[in-house]
């Protein structure tokens, strides 16, 4: 797949072909077997192993500090008169998903709007991905507060986008109680051993439990000088230093393949 990638980058006369968000470990094999490969990292996701006794387990292996406040949010969430229902994307709920995903997009900068988000659940559709996914959505009365949009690949739950009705926002905790505290719930309960966070608010992450794996980006080069494998060695050993610094025993056994 590689080799076939770089050839059609040289094909179409790019530089390269760039393969990003690969755990780090997979990005290096393919570069052992393709000498013209270069491997830079770019970011870091949180992750978690999930136990089995779901979120109440998982509490119990935080600090104090931590687990007191992990009930305070839930327990505002609740206060609130908040609920999470699970359910199966269906058209209804991709149009009111897609609506919140863009506000959500909207608030940290993004300019793709809600038109974006709905050729993206389109193409889902035609690719059947779409019939991995589960939603946990945030409801109070019969009004959608928020939702988090999960896929599920083998025993792997991932939380892709997330989305928040910020007209109604009075620091209710909707998304850590979608992205981390009722999802661990649901993973528990239906056979999932590896919850994958995604690549933001990875502080919070971390304090409530979760780690960080390195993620890199693959660049497959044809017919052109590629970059230097010293070049690369030295920026990823200080993008690994500065995750040191930031996370510390937070970090996944894969960050040592960068020493």
């Amino acid at each position: 797949m590689a080799e076939m990638l770089a050839q059609l980058a040289g094909i179409r006369g790019y530089y390269a072909t760039i393969m990003p968000f690969m755990p780090l470990h997979q990005a290096l094999e393919v570069a052992r077997y393709y000498p013209h490969a270069r491997v830079l990292m770019h970011s870091g996701e949180a992750t978690l192993s999930v136990p089995a006794g779901g979120l109440d387990s998982q509490l119990q292996q935080l600090c104090s500090h931590h687990r007191v406040r992990a009930n305070a949010e839930l327990a505002a969430f609740a206060r609130l008169g908040n609920r999470v229902e699970w359910c199966r994307l269906d058209d209804y709920l991709l149009e009111a998903a897609a609506e919140l995903i863009a506000n959500n997009r909207g608030k940290y900068g993004s300019h793709q709007g809600i038109d974006w988000m709905q050729r993206i659940f389109d193409g889902q559709k035609k690719s059947s991905v779409i019939n991995t996914a589960v939603a946990a959505v945030a409801k109070r009365g019969e009004q959608i507060l928020g939702v988090t949009i999960f896929y599920r690949f083998g025993e792997t739950l991932h939380a892709r986008y997330y989305g928040s009705n910020y007209q109604i926002d009075d620091n209710d905790f909707r998304y850590f109680v979608l992205n981390y505290y009722y999802s661990l719930d649901y993973a528990a309960k239906n056979g999932i051993r590896e919850y994958r966070l995604s690549i933001s608010a990875l502080r919070a992450k971390t304090q409530r439990g979760a780690k960080i794996e390195p993620l890199a980006a693959l660049l497959l080069f044809e017919n052109v000088v590629p970059l230097s494998i010293s070049e690369c060695e030295d920026y990823n050993r200080l993008f690994y230093q500065h995750y040191q610094q930031q996370f510390g025993t937070h970090l996944t056994h894969d960050w040592a393949l960068l020493d």
